[in-house]
């Protein structure tokens, strides 16, 4: 239900930009799913090749590990100008990236 409020509460998805934080967990699986089902295209984080792997199952065009990678960096190139929307799992820790997405 959190994913769903979340992407499909007031606005068009079909055609913009989502980062999908957290894109292993329940949220974030089930966000890039119904995100992709919307006609998004989709950027998520995840921590480790094996979640990267199960992001890039439910649908994502771009998986960036964030300890490895600059997320901000890699969005920016994905959508360029920023994405349209975040998907947060995690407010506080992730904030400064997110603003520069």
């Amino acid at each position: 239900m959190t994913a769903h409020q979340a992407l499909f509460s007031g606005w068009r998805r079909k055609g913009k930009s989502i980062l999908v934080t957290g894109g292993a967990g329940a949220v974030g699986h089930y966000a890039i799913q119904m995100a992709k089902w919307g006609g998004a295209r989709v950027a998520t984080t995840v921590s480790s090749d094996a979640k990267a792997k199960l992001a890039k199952e439910a649908g994502a065009d771009l998986v960036i590990n964030y300890k490895q990678e600059d997320v901000a960096k890699k969005v920016l190139e994905f959508a360029k100008g920023g994405v349209d929307r975040v998907i947060e799992v995690d407010f506080g820790a992730n904030l400064p990236t997110n603003l520069r997405s």
